[in-house]
């Protein structure tokens, strides 16, 4: 009775293995595996047998637990790291993270070149994890942990799934087509590192979910993921090499590059309070750990952005700046830099969700002619204000009790998105804002005025045509005593009401 009662138990296991919601750990608390032949993963059928790959994810959850821990404990963290928990071969051999990062058949990889290129050495994944292990650059264990969990989850994980990705490719285009070991065989571990069971959030599918999410985007991933892993596994079976390699670069795009831009820009979110003062220098929400998070998700996409675009990646490097605080304005910094390349990654702006930028209402919809008062979004009471007397070309801000009359007051005749003079009432030769070092009168002068959301054509930007060295924007300063200039238009001191004279 017992035996039969225990073969029941043992088949119902198996059972669940072969659906298409199996769970990872909880079979793997029974005593059983997955990544067996013919098991239904989230929809793919697995065509050979790639036992433990499931489960490596399970050891970065489980690393993740550890470094959160209170203590963190990183010395069990790294023997997970380095000999493995959950995961294990068919002849009972670990499979772990650390022979991930250091199989040395990561640089014959096509995926793999600009990564070595960038980091100037081929073992670049095991140094990446092993910095992190004691004194690193990041001297505070919060850091740590955020730095390690996204480095195992994200650059380690990625980087070895397209490892596999890049075997399946060349065994297709070499016409090795066997299932169990050619590059259908390949393909199921680049999938199953990929997936998972697909219900973890420590994979790269995880990943791909959490930042879908945070953009306000549908994060039911699995079906469009899969469609194109469909796709490479009846390439891998005919030796279609054109048609593996168009799905390919489609889920570099989507399932690699678009997930770390979106984690990236929400992270850098919480560089800044909500009134958009910075956050590591007030202290009221350290910045640090955020910074953490976000240089280390952003270094799994760092070359592929610095191959399109070297600007835009040194902006971003240099916007987080993981040597010290973050840049003034550094998710407006992130944003503008990660708009400049979506194309060349088959992207839209609408692929950011939330992380989009709020564009202006159509031209015709606000038009601005008439004598008007600027007012100070993030300083309540202060107006833009001309110097007294023609002989000061000065520009800043001032109480409204203190600045009546024409100094501030301001002439405007154009519509919002057409560059125009914004020219003082006052009846001097230098009355026009202009864009020098600092905001000052002059004799021209071009800005454009941007609202800030549609439909609403009080509250704008005021955006210079020709940009300082220091961004085209002009901006209230922090201790609301004068103006300046700043590379983006989203906080609060960049913004202004205007309202009829």
């Amino acid at each position: 009775m017992a035996t039969n009662s225990y073969i029941s138990i043992a088949m119902a296991v198996l059972l669940m293995a072969a659906s298409a919601h199996v769970d990872a750990r909880t079979l793997l608390q029974a005593g059983t595996s997955i990544g067996i032949k013919g098991q239904d993963i989230g929809g793919f059928v697995l065509a050979s047998d790639v036992n433990g790959y499931p489960e490596v994810n399970l050891d970065v959850c489980d690393i993740k637990s550890l470094v959160e821990s209170t203590p963190p404990n990183f010395e069990d963290a790294f023997t997970i790291y380095a000999e493995g928990k959950n995961a294990f071969r068919s002849n009972g051999r670990a499979r772990t993270l650390m022979n991930w990062a250091t199989n040395p058949e990561l640089a014959d990889d096509p995926f793999v070149q600009p990564y070595i290129a960038e980091y100037n050495e081929v073992l670049f994944l095991e140094s990446f994890v092993t910095e992190l292990n004691g004194t690193t650059f990041l001297s505070e264990d919060d850091d740590r942990a955020a730095a390690l969990y996204a480095t195992l989850r994200s650059t380690v994980s990625v980087l070895y799934m397209m490892h596999e990705m890049d075997v399946a490719m060349a065994r297709t285009a070499l016409n090795e087509l066997d299932d169990d070991t050619g590059a259908p065989h390949a393909l199921d571990e680049a999938y199953c590192i990929w997936a998972g069971d697909t219900t973890g959030e420590c994979t790269p599918l995880g990943l791909a979910k959490e930042a879908a999410q945070a953009a306000g985007l549908s994060n039911d991933l699995q079906a469009e993921f899969l469609e194109l892993f469909l796709a490479m596994q009846v390439a891998s079976r005919s030796g279609d090499s054109d048609a593996f390699n168009t799905a390919r670069e489609t889920f570099i795009n989507r399932g690699i590059v678009l997930p770390h831009i979106q984690m990236v820009l929400s992270i850098a979110q919480q560089f800044t309070n909500d009134d958009g003062t910075d956050a590591v220098a007030t202290a009221v929400d350290p910045a640090t750990t955020a910074q953490a998070s976000a240089y280390a998700y952003y270094r799994t996409i760092l070359p592929l952005i610095q191959e399109v675009s070297s600007f835009a990646s040194s902006a971003i490097e240099d916007a987080i700046n993981i040597s010290g605080a973050p840049q003034e304005d550094a998710f407006a910094i992130i944003q503008e830099a990660f708009l400049s390349v979506l194309s060349s990654f088959d992207l839209s702006i609408d692929d950011l969700g939330d992380f989009a930028p709020v564009l202006p209402p159509p031209q015709d919809e606000c038009s601005y002619e008439g004598d008007f008062r600027i007012k100070s979004v993030s300083c309540p009471n202060f107006v833009i204000a001309a110097s007294l007397g023609c002989h000061f070309k000065t520009v800043g801000l001032r109480k409204s009790f203190f600045a009546k009359g024409e100094r501030s007051v301001w002439q405007l005749d154009q519509a919002a998105g057409d560059y125009g003079t914004i020219t003082s009432a006052r009846d001097c030769p230098n009355n026009v804002l202009s864009a020098t070092s600092k905001p000052s009168l002059a004799t021209r002068g071009q800005f454009m005025i941007s609202p800030v959301t549609a439909g609403n054509c009080d509250t704008v930007n005021l955006v210079a045509q020709k940009a300082t060295s220091k961004g085209a924007y002009l901006a209230a300063n922090k201790l609301c005593t004068g103006l300046r200039w700043t590379k983006s238009g989203d906080s609060s001191t960049a913004q202004f009401t205007i309202t009829s004279a």
